[in-house]
């Protein structure tokens, strides 16, 4: 049975949903963790309870290339080796059609789901490289696959990520470098609670969702694969899910 060795992860979006329980998971099988998000009190209680041997944290906007390239900077000798990097940071805002999404919403999914992977794509790609096992994941969306209403602007952003994980890895993958492209549906986060800016108009308020947990197991499934291996892309969706939000 094939045996991975501790690895050193960067993972965003790390104060909530998917990247929080990919943290305590990777944490769980023997890994070191660097969690970035924009809540420090969130992330030290994150710390707290996984141990600050075990997880490194760091307030860091993603939208900000500067912010990502000190926080990489600024790593203890113990974490600064990072060979894996979960792009996980991303939001949706807005429950209205296209022409009642304001601009700053849209910069807002633009910079956060687009700028944030490529400023941590780059800071990180040199230490992925020289690590000689790197790994991208990158978490996309069904959203970038099948469209819907009130879709528009994430969707589109999360179509970007997913074509450029793939394009990346026809750069990569001859150079000790995988990337996997993470696409879940309905999950059980504070997405739609981001998105409609407060629970009770959460569009998906009582369907089935998957769990963060269920994801970050896909991630760190990925993640597992033998170095000779790699996982594309992985498409994860509640069972009876009909791939439409609305």
């Amino acid at each position: 049975m094939y045996q991975r060795g501790k690895r050193t992860v960067w993972v965003t979006g790390a104060t909530s949903g998917i990247g929080r329980a990919c943290v305590m998971q990777l944490i769980q099988r023997g890994d070191r963790v660097i969690a970035l998000g924009r809540r420090l009190e969130r992330l030290e209680q994150l710390q707290a309870l996984m141990g600050a041997h075990n997880v490194h944290v760091a307030v860091c906007d993603v939208r900000s290339l500067d912010q990502v390239r000190r926080s990489f900077e600024d790593l203890p000798p113990d974490f600064a080796a990072v060979d894996t990097l979960v792009n996980n940071a991303g939001l949706m805002l807005g429950t209205s059609n296209f022409e009642y999404t304001d601009s700053e919403a849209m910069s807002t999914m633009v910079m956060t789901n687009c700028m944030g992977v490529l400023h941590n794509t780059s800071v990180l790609l040199p230490s992925l490289k020289s690590s000689g096992r790197g790994h991208i994941v990158n978490v996309t969306s069904i959203a970038a696959y099948y469209p819907y209403l009130t879709g528009h602007v994430y969707a589109a952003t999360k179509a970007f990520v997913e074509h450029f994980g793939a394009n990346l890895r026809t750069e990569l993958a001859s150079q000790g470098v995988r990337v996997t492209n993470v696409a879940p549906g309905r999950s059980d986060t504070e997405f739609q609670i981001v998105r409609a800016g407060k629970c009770a108009d959460a569009p998906t308020a009582g369907l089935p969702q998957l769990k963060a947990g269920d994801v970050a197991a896909a991630i760190c499934w990925a993640i597992d694969q033998p170095k000779h291996a790699n996982a594309n892309s992985i498409e994860l969706v509640p069972a009876c899910q009909t791939l439409s939000f609305r």
